[in-house]
């Protein structure tokens, strides 16, 4: 059992990225979003906010969250609850690391 933890669900900015021009644009460092949805749902659910059936290879997260003072000198875990293959995960425009579900 954790001690503390951050949880990271409900509204969340979001992007479809079908170009993959993502990266290269460097959207991790605050170009705005288009669309909002409702985290832990995919954005295909109702309960999303977005429904949209149409597969898409690439989407776009953000979230802007504060860490408490006593965090910051910790080690900190993200847990991701469900990946569809890749995540890329930056924080504030820097890249920390990827998780690929297979």
């Amino acid at each position: 059992m954790r001690k503390s933890w951050i949880n990271l669900n409900g509204v969340w900015e979001f992007e479809f990225d079908d170009y993959d021009l993502g990266e290269s644009e460097k959207w991790f460092f605050g170009r705005d979003f288009s669309e909002k949805i409702v985290v832990p749902y995919p954005y295909q659910s109702r309960l999303s906010g977005i429904n949209d059936p149409t597969p898409h290879d690439i989407v776009w997260y953000r979230r802007k969250f504060s860490v408490p003072e006593e965090y910051l000198s910790k080690r900190a875990l993200l847990k991701f609850g469900a990946v569809d293959y890749e995540a890329k995960v930056w924080v504030n425009g820097k890249y920390i690391g990827s998780l690929l579900s297979v």
